[in-house]
């Protein structure tokens, strides 16, 4: 219950977040951080209400990563670093969809029943795709692994993102 009462603090009732994850264990399966803002740009002219929260993990090389994300978005929730597991998973409760790399954050997202879009490159989505009914994952052309994410459309996400959003109902 406390987890929860945080999470709710951070995003209220009422709000239309996107969660994002820009960070992943190691650089191949980072999608290039520039291109979230225009990601974020597709998503909301098609949904103007919407909010970005940003998740990543605790550490420097998290950090280091989710920063020009939050630069860019300046009016983006900073989720991420100083959160703990349960609070996170509470936090991605409450958002409306979560788009980001191969990583522990996309399979918890997964993990609490939102919609999730794993973006894949290097790592092979048929093993480590995110799995639930509101899941799916989008990957870069070319060869399973090995793949490199950067050639990963920014268009292509923004699409799979819509098309995941308009097929699922709000949560909250």
């Amino acid at each position: 219950p406390a987890d929860k009462t945080t999470a709710a603090s951070i995003i209220t009732s009422g709000q239309h977040i996107i969660a994002l994850g820009p960070t992943a264990n190691w650089l191949g399966k980072v999608w290039p951080t520039q291109n979230y803002q225009p990601l974020w740009h597709d998503l909301c002219t098609a949904h103007p209400t919407a909010r970005p929260a940003i998740f990543y993990g605790p550490g420097e090389q998290e950090a280091a990563l989710a920063r020009p994300v939050l630069a860019a978005l300046p009016n983006a929730i900073d989720a991420g670093g100083r959160f703990s597991l349960t609070q996170t998973a509470a936090m991605l409760a409450r958002c409306r969809l979560y788009v980001g790399n191969d990583s522990g954050l996309m399979h918890l997202a997964a993990a609490t029943g939102i919609p999730t879009l794993g973006l894949f490159g290097p790592s092979r989505a048929s093993e480590y795709a995110p799995a639930g009914p509101l899941s799916r994952w989008v990957a870069a052309p070319g060869g399973e692994g090995v793949a490199p994410i950067a050639a990963l459309p920014v268009n292509t996400v923004a699409h799979a993102a819509l098309t995941l959003l308009e097929q699922t109902e709000p949560r909250i």
